[in-house]
């Protein structure tokens, strides 16, 4: 039964299949068409070909911005930068069109020393400006300028301007120093000659204008010297000019009682040539009474200087003061040194290493041999501030062609300021000046016989008295140095006459030491040893003139130079050299003794000559 039962339910699956197969099919619905709605605007400045609308998907759509007027088109607002696009609609959207106002360079050129503020006044950049930018210019000078005006896009003399930005625009700023007048007055007979150094004008001068003045006395006039905006005896002077300034030229009639005749063109001169005598060690003596005579003489052009030329190939410079009479010198000469060609007058203008400020030298320039002699002829006392003019830099004959410090030799010149002094070579380069100091030092001349010397320090190179002495006694194994040197000629007046040393140092010079007049000036910071102190010690004995004691005979020692008998290499310089060197070989434990032996040769230590050390102890011994 349920067999037949699995049967007949088959056979009605069966059937119904076949019923489906046969029957007629359906028609389905169609799917709806997807619309989005595309917004298209403009911003600010142009305009857009479509605003959009509703779009099928899939559907493309064409729009192009425009800009107007003074604007350009930027981007859209999903950042397509093409002004001409084409969307494909996809899905709902809003798209603007932005635009900008066009942009245009200011260029500011400036002319003279200023700056220009830029403010804008409604819109804009710093940079380049939108059109239609109103931008405010204003002109600031700089200390010591003013501002002329505006040239270019606009003229203008004011200062703050402003200008529309429409187009590409270049403005100019001028600005000029200021202007300040020199009044220049003169009392007297004589005229100024006015001459620009570095820059400006010959009525109202720039300021910052360097301006040289030169006095001109008329003939049988003097000039007296500046007051004013500057106060100076010297001819010529410089003023920088900084503000409105007045200075005046004072001349004053020569009257009859001064040296220098200026119609006749005559200086009298008193001449200290009457030999009278030698003293003891044959130096001539002159009489005191000076023969007085009248020579004719050559002005020199901007200087208080005459050349007189009593003899072929010698020329001799005369200075005379403010007054008109002759400024002698030390030694009663009227004259420093003698020119072999006619000396030409010259200014140089130097700013020494240790100074803020220029230094006028004037000089004289002749050529002896063929080779230059410089004489210079300079006031700087109001350049020195407390310092001391220490050594000059110059270039010397047969040392190079790079100029080397050596140290002054007119003490007293060189100390006040005022200057004097010829120089062989090729002029000076620079001056060092420093700050100096000093101490008193004791020293035993005898048992019980002391001498107080000053010692001159440059105050920047020691830091305390310790320190000097240590740089004066170094230990030199057991040599000593200056306290050594002293012991070893007590009972005798080798060192008497010794006044004061001078530590220099920090610079390379071309000389170690120099010994006169009583004093030693040491150049180096490095050692000093008893050589050098007593080879120095040996110049101060050998001119102490300076105190009324005759210095050596020194015809006596040319005589024993040009023997040919040998104390050193040093000492064949000259008979100066000659005399040092013998000095310091008697005096020294470590010369003159056969048992000291030179570590360098072997051989024994100088010795000297039976004739040179009998004329020392006919100075020591006896």
């Amino acid at each position: 039964m349920k067999k037949l039962f699995f049967l007949l339910s088959i056979f009605a699956i069966v059937l119904s299949c076949s019923s489906d197969e046969t029957s007629t099919p359906s028609i389905p619905t169609p799917a709806p068409i997807a619309k989005y709605t595309i917004t298209l605007s403009a911003g600010e400045g142009g305009t857009v070909s479509t605003t959009g609308g509703e779009y099928e998907s899939g559907q493309t759509v064409s729009v192009t911005a425009t800009p107007q007027g003074e604007y350009v088109f930027k981007n859209w607002s999903d950042g397509n930068t093409d002004a001409t696009r084409t969307i494909t609609v996809s899905s709902n959207s809003s798209l603007t069109a932005n635009f900008e106002k066009r942009k245009y360079p200011l260029t500011i050129n400036f002319e003279g020393e200023g700056e220009v503020i830029e403010e804008i006044i409604n819109s804009g950049r710093t940079t380049e400006y939108d059109s239609g930018t109103t931008v405010k210019l204003t002109a600031q000078a700089a200390a010591e300028w003013v501002f002329v005006g505006w040239t270019g896009d606009i003229e203008s003399t004011e200062e703050s301007v402003q200008i529309v930005i429409g187009e590409p625009k270049e403005v100019t700023a001028t600005f000029e120093k200021k202007k300040y007048p020199l009044t220049v007055t003169i009392e007297g007979e004589g005229e100024v000659l006015e001459e620009i150094v570095n820059s400006g004008r010959t009525t109202d001068y720039d300021s910052g204008t360097t301006v040289k003045l030169t006095a001109v006395p008329a003939e049988g006039w003097v000039f007296v010297g500046w007051t004013g905006a500057i106060e100076s005896t010297e001819l010529e002077i410089q003023l920088l000019v900084s503000g409105t300034k007045t200075v005046s030229a004072s001349f004053s009639l020569i009257t009859n009682a001064s040296d220098y005749n200026p119609v006749n063109q005559t200086v009298t001169l008193n001449i200290y040539d009457d030999l009278i005598g030698q003293d003891e060690y044959g130096v001539p003596i002159f009489s005191e009474s000076p023969t007085i005579i009248t020579v004719p003489v050559v002005n020199v052009e901007g200087s208080r200087h005459k050349i007189y030329n009593p003899e072929p190939n010698s020329y001799k410079i005369i200075e005379l003061d403010v007054e008109n009479n002759v400024v002698y010198q030390d030694n009663g000469f009227y004259y420093m040194v003698t020119h072999e060609t006619l000396p030409v007058f010259k200014t140089q203008v130097i700013t020494p290493s240790e100074l803020s400020t220029s230094i006028i030298l004037n000089y004289f320039e002749s050529f002896t041999n063929g080779q230059p002699l410089y004489e210079y002829i300079a006031d700087y006392s109001k350049h020195i501030q407390g310092k001391e003019l220490i050594a000059v830099k110059q270039k010397i004959i047969g040392f190079g062609d790079e100029p080397l410090w050596t140290p002054f030799s007119d003490d007293i010149g060189w100390r006040s300021g005022k200057l004097r002094l010829p120089y062989y070579g090729y002029g000076i380069s620079d001056l060092a000046y420093s700050k100096m100091d000093s101490m008193v030092y004791n020293i035993e001349l005898d048992t019980g016989i002391f001498k107080d010397i000053k010692i001159k320090y440059e105050v920047n190179l020691y830091e305390n008295e310790d320190e000097i002495i240590s740089q004066l006694n170094p230990y030199n194994g057991g040599d000593g140095g200056f306290d050594e040197m002293v012991k070893g000629m007590q009972g005798t007046d080798a060192a008497k006459y010794l006044e004061e040393i001078y530590l220099f140092g920090g610079r390379e010079y071309f000389a170690a030491a120099t010994g006169a007049s009583g004093v030693i000036k040491f150049l180096y910071l490095g050692e000093k040893t008893r050589d050098l102190f007593t080879h120095e010690m040996g110049h101060v004995w050998q001119y102490r003139s300076h105190i009324g004691i005759p210095s050596i005979d020194q015809n006596e020692w040319n005589a024993l130079y040009n023997s040919g008998v040998f104390v050193s290499n040093y000492g064949m310089v000259n008979p100066q050299e000659f005399f040092a060197e013998a000095f310091m070989i008697y005096w020294n434990p470590n010369f003159n003794n056969p048992n000291v032996m030179n570590p360098e040769t072997g051989e024994t230590q100088y010795t000297l000559p039976a004739s040179v050390e009998a004329k020392l102890d006919s100075y020591f011994k006896n």
